[in-house]
């Protein structure tokens, strides 16, 4: 999230009382749920490795769809060992002002939090927001908020102090045809620093997404200034250890567990590091990275496709649903008008789907999917979704499903086995899908071995990895989700879960490998908006080369990616109890 100075400064200016009253002011407005103004234009540009939704200009979105393939560019060549690409699609909602985004603000208090920027990372995709506004700087926002992705992308259990703290380091990146600069000061925060009251380092690192002090107050600002002059310090301010600089993260293992890695540079003494951190912020020069770095040169951007009324609508819905908790009713308004505006248009019944299921709602859910299905029959994530949505059903969390060995699958497990096969044939390297496949297969006898002509592939058209696929799948159900059961939460908890969850590695995205596949893009099935979906595509840690998952062979050979890393957003875990009578299947 990326705090807005600007507005901080006016805020503890000589109106705090103003301030206050258009704060006030700007809740009421938006208590009742906000659309888009109908006249808005909003487009589409897909980028090699982002999607960008935009009411801001052609060429304000196109410069900032640009920032970011060359802030990815220099990441993967500066930072090594790490990832840049994530295995689910990226969409960056691009709004031309704070008053357009203003609705669609992590809600605080009275009103919206005081941010020009957002990410939540989520099973079905990364989600970035951010305010294009020439007086908000948005270069430093966009570095800001991808710094976001690429850190949840590479490490877990990320404490919001240092989450932050990078994310303002890499804020400032600067590029010219032969280097790149990373980490520069940022004198705002050094003000801050040298006259405001500090948090106690105890207070800071106790700091959650919930608290007033990350969202609004005197402290949010001291908070970011705090948290960046800390990040800073231990990667450009001490003497010892040879990962510095811009290889200060290249230290740390991908998956690895940041919360517990970092305690050995805090030391024991917080009170030791916070004088030497303010003795820190007192220097008159601090270092930052300027790195050699020729022939950074991305592709062209693609012209813009102005969006209609209904795709619109159905993107921000989704963004609602899958960003913040507390939403839903937002969300709902904006998939029901999108449905209004267009009765044909596939991914607002989907979004709609999802938040009945959200809800609970499950026979309106059923509903949606089902309509979905009829719009646009070939949706890979329909299908997905549908699947999970009947699993759930089938087997809620927390229950015992009990089932003669001599019966067959019921109609719910037999159409969610259907619809993730279904899933699988259109897009194979989503790991979920597998995984919840195989998970039918736990709660019955039969076999998850599909049989095998001699084309090397079954009369359904299912891809041969699926066999083994499956297989990993259902023992992913019996084990894997146990490391998930402990971040279930109320509903829709998903995308603040997601920034700290495991990856979401498919098959096809090992690291390392970059010079097995020839560059390229895929061309994916449709997406939630109907279009081509492009999913980004693996990358290797030292260069720009790509790696694919192309048809069954790909599959087959990476299966063990599935297996690396826990599978779905059910949060649950399945045993197998099995009794005289027959198969007792306990989900907790």
């Amino acid at each position: 999230m990326s705090y807005n100075r600007r507005m901080a400064r006016r805020a503890t200016g000589v109106l705090p009382v103003l301030a206050l009253l258009v704060t006030a002011g700007s809740f009421v407005a938006s208590a009742d749920t906000s659309l888009p103004d109908p006249g808005e234009r909003w487009i589409e540009v897909r980028t090699a490795h982002f999607t960008l939704f935009s009411n801001a200009s052609d060429n304000r979105t196109r410069e900032i769809g640009g920032s970011l393939e060359r802030f990815r560019a220099a990441l993967a060549r500066v930072v090594t060992g790490l990832e840049v690409n994530s295995p689910v699609p990226t969409w960056v909602y691009v709004f031309k002002n704070e008053a357009s985004f203003g609705p669609y603000k992590k809600r605080v208090g009275l009103g919206p939090a005081n941010v020009t920027g957002a990410f939540a990372g989520h099973r079905d995709g990364n989600y970035v927001a951010l305010d294009a506004s020439p007086a908000t700087d948005p270069w430093s926002v966009v570095y800001h908020e991808y710094l976001h992705y690429f850190l949840n992308n590479n490490f877990e259990d990320i404490p919001l102090w240092f989450n932050e703290g990078m994310a303002e380091c890499y804020s400032t990146f600067a590029a010219d045809a032969e280097h790149v600069e990373i980490g520069r000061p940022i004198e705002e925060h050094l003000r801050l620093l040298r006259t405001g009251t500090w948090i106690p380092l105890s207070d800071l690192f106790g700091i959650d997404p919930d608290s007033k002090d990350y969202n609004e107050g005197d402290r949010q600002g001291m908070f970011y200034a705090e948290s960046w002059a800390l990040a800073h310090y231990l990667a450009w301010g001490r003497t010892e250890g040879r990962f510095r600089g811009v290889e200060f993260l290249a230290q740390f293992p991908p998956r690895t567990g940041l919360r517990d890695a970092l305690r050995p540079l805090l030391g024991p003494d917080w009170g030791d590091l916070q004088t030497r951190l303010v003795a820190y912020v007192k220097r008159n020069k601090m270092t930052y990275s300027i790195v050699d770095l020729k022939d950074l040169t991305i592709e062209p951007q693609p012209e813009p496709v102005v969006m209609t009324r209904a795709q619109t609508l159905s993107r921000l819905g989704d963004y609602l649903v899958h960003s913040q908790t507390g939403r839903e009713a937002d969300a709902e308004a904006h998939f029901q008008a999108a449905i209004r505006a267009d009765a044909s248009l596939a991914s607002a019944y989907t979004g709609l789907g999802y938040l009945r299921d959200l809800q609970k709602r499950r026979p309106e859910a059923t509903a949606a999917y089902e309509k979905a299905l009829a719009l646009a029959p070939h949706d890979a994530l329909t299908m997905f979704l549908y699947a999970e949505s009947l699993m759930d059903r089938f087997m809620p969390p927390g229950t015992i499903t009990r089932r003669s060995a001599a019966e067959g699958p019921p109609p719910d497990l037999a159409r969610a086995r259907d619809l993730y096969r279904a899933s699988i044939r259109l897009r194979p390297e989503v790991a979920e899908a597998y995984a919840g496949f195989g998970g039918t297969f736990t709660l019955d006898d039969a076999s998850p071995t599909l049989r095998k002509p001699p084309d090397d592939r079954d009369r359904r058209g299912d891809p041969p990895g699926i066999r083994s696929e499956a297989r990993r799948g259902a023992r992913q159900h019996r084990g894997h989700r146990r490391r998930d059961r402990d971040h279930q939460g109320r509903p829709g908890e998903d995308a603040e879960r997601r920034s700290q969850a495991s990856a979401r590695r498919a098959p096809g995205a090992h690291r390392g490998d970059a010079d097995l596949q020839p560059p390229g893009r895929d061309i994916q099935p449709r997406g939630r908006s109907g279009e081509p979906e492009g999913l980004p595509e693996g990358r290797g840690a030292s260069g720009d080369a790509r790696r694919r998952s192309e048809g069954p062979e790909a599959s087959a050979a990476d299966g063990d990616a599935a297996e690396a890393r826990p599978a779905g957003d059910r949060g649950r875990d399945e045993a197998l109890i099995r009794g005289a009578s027959g198969s007792a299947r306990v989900r907790v």
